[in-house]
């Protein structure tokens, strides 16, 4: 109204689509497309997952559902030695099956895929979520975990991470990966074999948890605890009971 114009740059991408009606992707110092948010933010994140490596076969991966996982392979701003990489990730069910969508309180299987290029010694995977603003949530490791893995040799596999329950409220989250090596040596700085930061964003869905109908939401608050209440030391009558789980 005051006829001036605001410039947001940002690489969060509910912050872009909720403040800017249109967006400029700039790509390497070039104009790469100029649109409205909602069609520029789509052509962005499917550059972001690009393609499987010749030889990979994503429906194999996948199984055909891409929006259950992110394929890695051209992911932007990779650091790290790259003697080891991160080459996707899927989000599946604890028995296995793809999962497109994510509730709070969800049990949750991370599938970490990844390619050795040569042999790698005591590599440690780390796995951390953070907010839309670059909180951090929680940070996931096998070496936080008290897991040793000697040694992996050339190729490609994949490691599991199973979640019994997600409990933190619906938002929009983005994923940081990396892998590294701590020295055995006294003072000696670690080894950082790939490094991917905030490179899968993913939406954690509302869900009535407790069945009261009032659900959970993240105005009141990051996390949620399932929790159960009891009422024998209440000194009252007519106690109406609308949450299932007392």
């Amino acid at each position: 109204d005051s006829g001036r114009t605001l410039i947001v740059v940002s690489h969060t991408m509910e912050t872009v689509q909720n403040l800017c009606p249109r967006v400029l992707w700039i790509d390497n110092g070039n104009l790469r497309q100029d649109g409205c948010s909602e069609d520029i933010i789509k052509s962005y994140m499917g550059a972001i997952r690009g393609k499987w490596r010749t030889g990979i076969n994503m429906n194999d991966i996948f199984g055909g559902v891409q929006e259950s996982g992110y394929d890695l392979t051209q992911a932007l701003n990779r650091i790290g030695t790259g003697d080891i990489q991160y080459i996707g990730i899927e989000f599946r069910t604890l028995d296995g099956q793809p999962k497109k969508q994510i509730f709070s309180g969800d049990s949750l299987k991370l599938r970490l895929h990844y390619q050795a290029h040569k042999p790698v010694s005591k590599p440690n995977f780390f796995f951390r979520i953070a907010n839309e603003f670059g909180e951090k949530v929680t940070t996931l490791g096998t070496y936080l975990s008290g897991i040793e893995i000697p040694i992996l040799y050339p190729g490609i596999g994949y490691i599991d991470l199973d979640l019994e329950c997600l409990n933190i409220m619906p938002d929009r989250y983005y994923l940081t990966l990396w892998i590294n090596r701590y020295s055995d040596i006294p003072g000696e700085k670690e080894t950082l074999y790939n490094g991917l930061d905030r490179c899968a964003p993913f939406h954690v869905e509302y869900i009535d948890y407790y069945r009261s109908g009032r659900g959970i939401d993240k105005v009141w608050g990051g996390i949620f605890i399932p929790c159960k209440w009891n009422l024998n030391g209440l000194n009252s009558e007519n106690v109406v009971v609308r949450d299932i789980n007392v």
